[in-house]
């Protein structure tokens, strides 16, 4: 592109001025940029996103958009997440904000195609969201479900007693599902 730019030098200053507003024109296109969003638009919005619904006048908020802009500037998480952000100090958005509840500020949220939207959990620094992003994108190579006896004996967790005996010195999920048992 400099080579394009001396050999075009020459022509003049209307053709230099064309081809430095082209340049500027890729540079921007090619650069990391936050995007800026309106809260409607978020609505229907499907594409991986890390959003921030910052106000200008927080400190703390402030420093958060920053540290997003260098998240988006590094280019590692480009191709599979928009970064953007939500002014919620605008005309625009402070309706829908004051509708949605949100009343502290900055909020994070994640939009993930696994866990679809959820607040973004713990401190944003440039390390949790790589810790974030690549728990995400973790092969497993197995699990470690066990199941609950059922009606026909299949599973090796009999009752509510032994769930509780191997949640007592850890978390443990516990997926429900119903029973309707019809009676004429």
């Amino acid at each position: 592109m400099v080579s394009f730019l001396r050999q075009h030098h020459k022509l003049g200053g209307k053709s230099c001025h064309v081809v430095s507003t082209l340049l500027v024109a890729c540079l921007v296109f090619t650069s990391a940029a936050i995007v800026p969003v309106a809260f409607k638009s978020l609505e229907s919005c499907t594409l991986q996103k890390l959003v921030i619904f910052h106000d200008p006048t927080i400190a703390s908020s402030v420093q958060k958009l920053e540290i997003m802009k260098t998240l988006d500037s590094t280019g590692t998480y480009g191709d599979e997440y928009q970064f953007s952000v939500c002014d919620v100090t605008s005309e625009e958005n402070s309706e829908k904000i004051l509708a949605s509840g949100m009343k502290e500020f900055p909020a994070l949220f994640t939009q993930t195609n696994e866990n679809g939207i959820e607040p973004f959990v713990g401190d944003l620094t440039m390390e949790t969201f790589a810790t974030f992003h690549d728990f995400r994108k973790m092969e497993l190579s197995h699990d470690n479900v066990i199941r609950m006896k059922d009606l026909d004996g299949t599973g090796s967790v009999d009752g509510a007693g032994a769930m509780l005996a191997i949640a007592s010195d850890r978390p443990v999920f516990m997926k429900m599902y119903e029973v309707i048992v019809y009676t004429p």
